[in-house]
């Protein structure tokens, strides 16, 4: 990656290997796929 250079990725974890059958309370439910976005900025 180059200086002033942007980078955006889309990471995605089946429920496998995420909350699974149970979830996490009301906010997530069972068998979902999370699906995380990540901007890098900067680099020092």
């Amino acid at each position: 990656m180059k200086k002033n250079e942007y980078m955006e990725r889309n990471i995605a974890f089946l429920d496998e290997i995420g909350y699974g059958k149970q979830g996490a309370g009301r906010n997530i439910p069972g068998h979902s796929t999370l699906i995380f976005e990540i901007e890098l900025i900067s680099i020092a």
